[in-house]
């Protein structure tokens, strides 16, 4: 099986600073032909070739390559409620690691291969809700790389929620997150214990001020390249800052 390997950078570590809040309400209640809408029609459809016969690897890469582009056509780079940057990112690439590991795969692989991409394009939409035991975020019986940890339930989002909860658009929490699940075996075994830890430090987290909570974030967030592995980050290109 192959690999689809998009390395991490290491992030600078900026000087102790208060982070501008992004102020921009995710949309709520999505579905997935919100993201993905079949293309609109102002001349008859155009006579297409019958693929009956066609392998199965190659007719569910068709309909992932149809997915991807509808997908891409919907959700521009930009800054809307709707997808950041960093979910857009994420989401073509399981798309095209999907692509890849569908291509002369066998009948049972590909429709798995197929679901298995739809099941964590839907968790990065956030269409579908993956608690931190999910196997979306976990290597073992997968045929595509798991999703990073801070799609996991509570979800660490680009944008703020407007209710206090979630808003990690400097990525600070995810970093802390990562590292510390990297540290429980993840992504080849649940990190129980850092999970718990986590569960335990919220309430605290939300008795502090925004201002106590970023400093501890800033100090968290020395980051080596040795931590990040080679199978997880959908998005060089990251907005760090």
């Amino acid at each position: 099986m192959g690999q689809l390997v998009i390395p991490h950078e290491d992030p600078d570590t900026p000087a102790l600073e208060t982070p501008t809040p992004v102020h921009f309400p995710k949309e709520d209640g999505l579905t997935w032909i919100d993201f993905h809408p079949e293309p609109s029609r102002t001349k008859p459809p155009l006579p297409q070739p019958d693929n009956a016969s066609s392998p199965q690897w190659r007719r569910a890469a068709d309909e992932i390559e149809n997915l991807r582009a509808r997908f891409i056509k919907q959700n521009r780079k930009g800054f809307h409620a709707r997808c950041s940057n960093i979910d857009r990112s994420a989401v073509i690439a399981v798309y095209n690691e999907a692509l890849i590991e569908l291509e002369h795969t066998s009948n049972i692989d590909a429709i798995e291969i197929q679901l298995e991409a739809k099941k964590k394009v839907s968790t990065i939409l956030d269409i579908r809700k993956a608690a931190p035991d999910d196997a979306v975020f976990y290597a073992t019986g997968a045929f595509l790389s798991p999703l990073e940890p801070h799609y996991a339930q509570p979800r660490l989002d680009y944008y703020d929620r407007d209710n206090g909860d979630g808003h990690d658009a400097f990525y600070w929490t995810g970093i802390k997150r990562l590292k510390e699940w990297r540290k429980g075996g993840w992504p080849r075994v649940y990190p129980a214990k850092a999970i718990e830890r986590e569960m335990r430090e919220r309430p605290r987290m939300k008795l502090m001020t925004k201002l106590q909570i970023n400093a501890e974030l800033v100090r968290a967030r020395t980051v080596d390249s040795l931590d990040w592995g080679a199978e997880v980050d959908a998005d060089p290109d990251r907005p760090w800052r």
